[in-house]
């Protein structure tokens, strides 16, 4: 249909979208697009679960960290973390990881989804924006819930200070 005009074509993939046919590829003579993404999906899909499990592992850990810690420098360096983390672009990010860990390094591969090894730099890559922002989050709000009167009811009874953070305050942040 690239003889008809614009918006003919462009109406004629709307419908083909809707009906789940999202066409041929342009550069893959003989192959379409959903095929190509039905064959990618689960490499996209386990790379997204580990970058979401690292997200989430690291952010509130790092919160955790921040709101209990009583050294002035690790809070610093939680906060400068968290404004990098927010501010630096992932792409950004990814040509540092493979130049660093790859190229200078040699650590890790630059490119394939084989092993575990080559998983690191992209869900480092996908999950630094997160992990910041989950951090930032984490440590705000646990630590306006220290500050509840539940909080000092629950270290009055004698509890331990895991044992109020964890069961307590973690829990309702």
């Amino acid at each position: 249909n690239l003889d008809k005009p614009v918006m003919v074509q462009y109406g004629l993939y709307l419908k083909d979208v809707v009906q789940g046919d999202l066409g041929e590829s342009f550069k893959k003579s003989g192959i379409t697009v959903n095929s190509m993404i039905a064959r990618l999906a689960p490499a996209t899909m386990r790379l997204g679960l580990v970058a979401l499990a690292m997200s989430l592992f690291f952010g509130i850990t790092l919160g955790i960290i921040g709101a209990l810690t009583k050294k002035q420098w690790i809070k610093s360096t939680i906060v400068v973390f968290a404004t990098v983390g927010v501010s630096v672009p992932g792409f950004l990010l990814a040509l540092f990881l493979i130049y660093f860990f790859s190229v200078y390094l040699g650590w890790l591969p630059t490119m394939g989804l084989t092993t575990w090894r080559h998983y690191i730099m992209p869900a480092l890559a996908l999950s630094f924006y997160p992990i910041a922002f989950i951090s930032r989050m984490t440590k705000s709000i646990l630590n306006e819930s220290l500050r509840q009167d539940y909080i000092t009811m629950a270290r009055s009874k004698g509890l331990s200070r895991v044992t109020v953070i964890l069961k307590h305050a973690l829990k309702n942040a």
